[in-house]
């Protein structure tokens, strides 16, 4: 098949590899992904109105790495604690998310390259880390109307932090 769509799944302490879906184009409708890793370096994926979260705090589960094309689009991220970034994208769009109450250590929350970023919100998330002094990193991304809401950046040596880090964006 050239798409497969996913919808109201819930999907729970599982690593998706889509790179084995056959599917060039996969799909997730208003899906819930519990201690869930999504990985894919070949696949286009989209998220639509989809929630991540974590449950038994502490487990680290929750990751996304997608190299090709995606797409998120009013998904929200809560009650998630991580030692690597969150989501790491290349060529996405993220589109009207919420992240919430969100730490990451020695991580970043969200990294992006060669995408948008916009009309997004990022609540009570925090961050603690040696060298990663902020909560968002983004090279060659355009960022609009984004808003971080009472978010903590914290570098456990004396250096300067910030929210967003910005390397050739816009």
């Amino acid at each position: 098949a050239e798409n497969v769509t996913l919808v109201c799944a819930k999907v729970k302490n599982t690593k998706l590899e889509l790179d084995s879906w056959k599917a060039k184009c996969i799909t997730f409708h208003y899906c819930i992904f519990e201690n869930t890793r999504i990985k894919s370096t070949q696949k286009e994926a989209t998220f639509v109105g989809c929630t991540f979260y974590e449950r038994d705090a502490n487990t680290g589960n929750t990751h996304l790495k997608l190299e090709k094309a995606s797409n998120f689009t009013k998904c929200t991220f809560k009650n998630i604690i991580s030692e690597e970034d969150l989501l790491y994208l290349s060529n996405a769009t993220v589109e009207h998310c919420l992240f919430s109450d969100c730490f990451v250590y020695e991580a970043r929350l969200l990294t992006l390259s060669d995408s948008t970023l916009i009309d997004s919100e990022c609540i009570r998330c925090r961050n603690s880390q040696k060298y990663k002094t902020s909560l968002f990193a983004v090279a060659n991304t355009n960022v609009t109307r984004c808003s971080f809401l009472c978010c903590e950046t914290k570098a456990l040596r004396s250096y300067s932090t910030s929210y967003l880090f910005s390397a050739s964006s816009n």
